[in-house]
């Protein structure tokens, strides 16, 4: 008796962890692609930042 109850409530846990815890390969694919694709904004934009700073040094300098 008190066995099967202990092994109920593991039971209730497992199903409320596996529950929360769900990610389906879309997910997955599609986490990676946003991940990847702010990754690379976050280069173009300091590169542009970079090239920026650059040419205003270059116009103070004339």
């Amino acid at each position: 008796m008190n066995e099967s109850s202990e092994r109920n409530s593991l039971h209730k846990k497992e199903n409320k962890l596996s529950k929360r815890v769900v990610l389906k390969p879309v997910d997955i694919v599609f986490n990676i692609a946003i991940g990847q694709m702010a990754e690379k904004d976050t280069e173009e934009t300091i590169i542009r930042n970079t090239f920026q700073k650059r040419f205003e040094e270059h116009d103070k300098k004339k």
